[in-house]
């Protein structure tokens, strides 16, 4: 758990460097933008629309144009995210192991999940 924990940090970190960004901004960017985003764009694909993609994005652009200081709004959300994780130890998880599978592991099963059903449909065995 470690190891995957260190990576991912470390991934986080150096994107932020290469961006002008800092960890917090990097993981809030990732975790509550890009991952959900992709997700939008793989369910529109699915249904043929563009509904969830569009009406995430205008929410992800209000809540970016009325949050003042994004590196600010961004500490504040990296805080509670980690309070969040924070709580899964009276269930015998630290936050290391919260992280990665509150982070990680259900994020990849959604892509997996997501990714077969979008498979089904280039193939064309569904039609939704």
């Amino acid at each position: 758990m470690q190891i995957v924990f260190l990576l991912v940090e470390a991934g986080l970190r150096k994107s932020g460097s290469l961006l002008g960004r800092t960890y917090n901004e990097m993981n809030v960017i990732v975790y509550y933008g890009i991952i959900p985003l992709s997700w939008m764009l793989m369910i529109d694909y699915v249904f043929s629309i563009h509904w969830f993609t569009l009406g995430f994005t205008c929410f992800v652009l209000g809540v970016i144009s009325s949050c003042g200081r994004f590196a600010r709004y961004c500490d504040k959300v990296f805080e509670k995210s980690v309070d969040f994780l924070l709580a899964f130890n009276r269930f015998g998880f630290n936050y290391t192991s919260a992280s990665v599978w509150i982070c990680m592991a259900v994020p990849l099963a959604i892509y997996g999940i997501l990714g077969y059903v979008v498979y089904l449909k280039s193939i064309g065995a569904i039609s939704i």
